[in-house]
């Protein structure tokens, strides 16, 4: 934040780049201060996407909290499948350099489908993988 009240993230005032990167280009821009370039960009969305599928164990997790008697903010939801998501990680125990680049990368990945899967359940639809 600057005195005037803009907001920048490593140098780059937030409305630029509101129009003019992608989500995985800020994630790129937070995690190593600079843009990617191309190849980088692609090797973060092949990453990403290779990512986002949710074990079935955070599923059935997610339809527990959204099917229960009690009306559950969906946004309890979310956190509580994102602290779940830590229980199933493969590096919970390795908190190295590397293993926390991993789970950064599992967690960003897995959050879109998260939101959506909490959505299809909510209203009864089945989910897709």
């Amino acid at each position: 934040m600057d005195p005037n009240g803009q907001l920048y993230y490593s140098g780059y005032n937030i409305n630029d780049i509101a129009k003019s990167v992608s989500y995985e280009e800020v994630v790129h821009l937070l995690w190593h201060n600079r843009l990617p370039n191309k190849k980088e960009l692609s090797t973060l969305r092949a990453r990403l996407t290779s990512e986002m599928q949710l074990a079935e164990q955070v599923n059935r997790a997610i339809e527990g909290m959204v099917l229960a008697p009690q009306d559950n903010h969906p946004m309890d939801i979310l956190r509580s499948a994102v602290s779940f998501l830590g229980l199933c990680d493969p590096d919970v125990k390795d908190n190295s350099e590397s293993a926390n680049m991993r789970k950064a990368i599992r967690i960003i990945a897995k959050m879109p489908t998260i939101v959506a899967n909490l959505h299809r359940i909510s209203t009864r639809k089945p989910i897709i993988d």
